[in-house]
């Protein structure tokens, strides 16, 4: 079986022919903090912000593998959306799962220019199955 990444639609600017406004479309829980912050400045009329990059998706697909770790939507009230928190990782998930826990805190950091590439994800996704492979492999039968 082979998972395959495509666009969450978070980074790309939606045309509104009705109004000639530009807004960014995306869904809250799983929207990165630049993205969120470019949505509201431009529903009140604010300023524009720096146009964001495939690094909102890498947040997006950060909160994905919390998901698919965590076997539950994301919880994020509207401030942990604005300031880019993600909700807690039981502590037991956490010890036994440390490497994926690591890459979903990396593809949720703040800072776009302080997450990974998809492609540098790609990489440690291999590894972390590598890993489990082994352990699988390793482990008794009964």
């Amino acid at each position: 079986m082979q998972a395959k990444v495509s666009d969450f639609g978070e980074s790309a600017a939606k045309d509104l022919h009705q109004s000639g406004a530009h807004l960014y479309a995306g869904t809250d829980l799983w929207m990165a903090p630049e993205v969120r912050a470019t949505a509201s400045a431009q529903s009140s009329g604010g300023a524009s912000f720096d146009v964001y990059t495939t690094k909102a998706d890498v947040f997006s697909f950060g909160l994905l593998l919390y998901e698919l770790l965590v076997l539950k939507m994301p919880e994020r009230e509207p401030e942990m959306i604005i300031n880019g928190r993600i909700p807690p990782i039981p502590d037991d998930l956490a010890k036994e799962h440390p490497e994926l826990v690591a890459l979903i805190r990396a593809c949720c950091r703040y800072n776009p220019d302080k997450r990974p590439t998809f492609f540098s994800i790609v990489r440690q996704l291999e590894q972390i199955r590598k890993k489990y492979e082994i352990r699988t492999m390793r482990r008794p039968t009964k």
